[in-house]
């Protein structure tokens, strides 16, 4: 959401821009057995998957963008944001009507 060329507020499509947000899952990495090139990620937690929808896992400072397959249903995969004069300001999207 913003303000269009006459001062009125607008709601706009992202298109296929995404955002980073400050949550994380705890997963255990180690090497993979004769491949020096490539890390094993398994989640901390027994169990666990990723629900639906794009990701990204960080080692060593450096983002690797990946999407789990399926349909989104978590709403933790969707924020708005808002284009203000200060800045923009995301928040969790509404729950579906």
């Amino acid at each position: 959401m913003g303000v269009d060329a006459s001062g009125k507020a607008a709601i706009v499509s992202a298109g296929d821009s995404w955002v980073i947000r400050s949550m994380s899952y705890p997963y255990k990495v180690g090497p993979v057995e004769d491949q020096q090139r490539m890390l094993l990620l398994q989640p901390e937690q027994d169990g666990f998957t990723l629900s639906p929808g794009r990701y990204i896992v960080v080692v060593k400072g450096i983002g690797y963008d990946f999407t789990v397959a399926g349909t989104i249903t978590d709403p933790n995969q969707c924020v708005e944001r808002i284009n203000a004069a200060n800045g923009a300001f995301y928040s969790p999207c509404p729950p579906p009507r």
